[in-house]
């Protein structure tokens, strides 16, 4: 009995061919806008936003607050080599990410602050003394 599947590396080829016939980039434009994505946890004392920021450095990040908006913007540019030509671009050269999160009065507007390692930049929002628990003495 003969085998009818298509081999894996095949069927993307043909994927590949179908969707973005010869010369043409799968990113429309010189500039592409990205949601990036995160998590959101939270500890007793804090809150914290770990958000994927690959390919970005420290200087092209901004991080806004503004009313209870927690805004953060960055830039990522991909340079080509010139010794080598394109045969598939699926990264846009210039790529926006932004982010923007509601944040209420049970954080410390003071007291925010941010750390990128290893493309993840880290928001770090403590509570205020409102947001914390509080034990209630019985006399």
């Amino acid at each position: 009995m003969m085998n009818s599947m298509i081999p894996f590396t095949r069927l993307n080829d043909v994927v590949d061919t179908f969707f973005a016939p010869s010369g043409r980039n799968f990113c429309a434009g010189d500039e592409a806008m990205q949601t990036p994505r995160a998590d959101i946890l939270e500890s007793d004392t804090e809150f914290q936003v770990r958000m994927e920021l690959p390919g970005v450095s420290r200087e092209d990040i901004e991080i806004d607050l503004e009313n209870d908006a927690l805004k953060v913007t960055a830039k990522r540019e991909n340079s080509e080599d010139d010794k080598f030509r394109s045969l598939r671009s699926e990264i846009p050269g210039k790529a926006i990410l932004r982010r923007s999160f509601t944040i209420g009065r049970g954080v410390d507007r003071e007291s925010i602050k941010a750390g990128l390692e290893a493309g993840i930049l880290t928001i770090t929002l403590a509570k205020s003394a409102v947001a914390l628990p509080k034990r209630i003495e019985v006399k």
